[in-house]
């Protein structure tokens, strides 16, 4: 079980200042034998199309040694793999499955599809909300009724960069409750960068972290009904007094699998951070005396050398010791270990360089799989940085000189207001998102504008993703000491500018972005991605306009 030491803030730096080894070292799944490792099933686009059904549907699958009844796409514990290139159209018919219900769990049942990272129209033809519609691209203010279906249609730009996305169901109010079921999966847009790999014989793996959250007594999945009966928030991994509800990180809708790695292979290994939250902080050792609760120095740490977030390719190869993922992040790495012997690929606990999303609820360890590596030895040549140059999609917009049109600014923030709103009033700049879609008033965006935004929040940390355009981070300031914001080493939070469409919005950090709204108006929405907080009201309505 994923759990979180709450510990008060004066016995916490007492704690670390004493080296308080029990707390750092509780190991979540070590005991655990390793499983095989799986990836989803893959459709492929052929001539430029890839058309395919998706049904939503409740399935039985087993997770660990528990069996799950669980909403799913195309009765998988993890949605197939969708391969595809720019200029391709995917047809997609979305048959909503689900049962015809009248209880209050019928909002469950109703949903829709997000491709998170595709930059593509967020229409409907004809453009309501209402229906029929001949077809709807990525339009997450429709809904879906049980036993009907929906023509989705996504049409990719030509010079649509290449990247690793997934996708999801994203109807306000269900969000959480049907990604938490396992409705996920990959979208992956191969390019150029795809091929530089391939030429130099790099294989690649797919990992999709998801976090399952079900009653361990009946294999139903976790619910929140609002603020005051929310299961998804009884504990931030929903581990309640009682111990009723039990969450892992899984890959691939399996526990702790074992890879196989001959040594001095290099492989490229996709990240994608489909949970509905909890900081993921990946890092690879090597076992020690035959398991992966053992304390571990940074310089034991290998490193993973990322080359895309967010399925953008950075120009540069980053060798990092953890890679630090958050609800809705991916992350392209490279992995190459030249000694044989078994390895820990860990979701490491708490440490002064992590960063956490519930301050003072520090994350315990996880295995997330064991690594064997054996066999002949490969000899591959790790690319360098001068491979990936090439392959950066866009100009920077944090020059000085870029011509900044508007500037926005946005903050997450909890709220005990009076009146009508319930308890825990999440929200964004003070308003909470409604259900009735009319009583949201839009953000207005113009169009071909670059606008820079600041933002911050107000309690916690949220990660914050805003539909349809990416952003550049250009800085990441100290809301106390002032300054970039640094790790307690000394360790900037930001190194350099990059590209994304979600990031982790700590309490104690300012972020200055900037962005490009190109091609396509429409309505879509920011939020955060904690989806539970979505859910309940963190996340607002934007518009591009003319």
């Amino acid at each position: 079980m994923r759990k979180f030491i709450v510990v008060p803030a004066l016995a916490l730096m007492l704690a670390f200042a004493l080296g308080n080894v029990e707390a750092q070292l509780e190991c979540n799944l070590c005991d655990l034998p390793p499983t095989t490792w799986t990836e989803p099933p893959v459709i492929s686009s052929q001539n430029g199309g890839l058309r395919t059904v998706m049904e939503v549907k409740f399935a039985n699958n087993n997770l660990g040694s528990d069996t799950l009844k669980h909403r799913s796409y195309n009765g998988l514990l993890t949605g197939p793999t969708l391969r595809f290139k720019a200029g391709d159209t995917l047809s997609i018919l979305l048959k909503n499955n689900l049962p015809v219900t009248t209880d209050r769990s019928q909002l469950f049942d109703l949903t829709n599809f997000h491709t998170h990272g595709l930059h593509v129209s967020p229409k409907c033809d004809p453009d309501n909300l209402t229906g029929p519609w001949n077809w709807c691209s990525d339009n997450v203010l429709i809904q879906i009724e049980p036993q009907t279906q929906v023509r989705l249609q996504f049409e990719l730009p030509k010079d649509h960069p290449p990247g690793t996305h997934w996708y999801h169901p994203h109807k306000h109010g269900a969000t959480a409750v049907q990604v938490t079921s396992g409705m996920s999966g990959a979208l992956l847009l191969e390019g150029d960068v795809d091929e530089m790999l391939e030429q130099k014989g790099v294989p690649e793996r797919l990992f999709v972290f998801q976090q399952i959250q079900y009653d361990k007594k009946t294999g139903t999945v976790a619910t929140c009904f609002n603020p005051h009966n929310c299961e998804l928030l009884s504990d931030d991994f929903g581990n309640d007094v009682d111990s009723k509800y039990t969450v892992n990180t899984s890959i691939n809708g399996q526990l702790k699998p074992l890879i196989a790695l001959q040594p001095g292979q290099v492989e490229r290994w996709r990240f994608i951070h489909a949970g509905i939250k909890g900081a993921l902080n990946v890092t690879l050792v090597p076992q020690k005396d035959g398991g992966c609760d053992a304390a571990y120095e940074d310089q034991e740490e290998l490193p993973l050398h990322e080359f895309a977030a967010d399925g953008i390719t950075m120009g540069w190869l980053a060798p990092r010791k953890i890679i630090a993922m958050f609800p809705g992040y991916r992350s392209d790495v490279l992995v190459q270990v030249n000694r044989e012997g078994f390895y820990c690929l860990l979701d490491k606990e708490s440490s002064d360089n992590t960063l956490d999303l519930f301050p003072g609820k520090r994350e315990v360890r996880q295995v997330l799989a064991i690594v064997r590596v054996g066999g002949p030895l490969k000899g591959m040549v790790l690319p360098s940085s001068d491979d990936f140059k090439a392959f950066a999609p866009y100009e920077s917009l944090c020059d000085t000189q870029i011509q900044i049109d508007t500037q926005q600014t946005m903050t997450f923030a909890e709220g005990w207001p009076s009146g009508s709103y319930p308890t825990n009033f999440f929200n964004v700049n003070g308003h909470m998102f409604q259900h009735d879609l009319s009583a949201n008033t839009p953000r207005k965006l113009k169009l071909n504008n670059r606008d820079e935004w600041t933002l911050t929040t107000a309690v916690d940390s949220h990660p914050f993703h805003i539909h349809q355009n990416p952003f550049q981070v250009c800085s990441i300031e100290d809301k106390n000491q002032g300054g970039p914001a640094k790790y307690p080493d000394g360790t900037p939070v930001l190194d350099r500018p990059v590209w994304k469409d979600t990031i982790i919005v700590p309490h104690w950090q300012k972020i200055t972005m900037r962005t490009h709204y190109t091609e396509f108006t429409g309505q879509f929405v920011l939020h955060c991605h904690i989806l539970s907080h979505e859910d309940l009201g963190m996340m607002q309505l934007v518009e591009i306009v003319p």
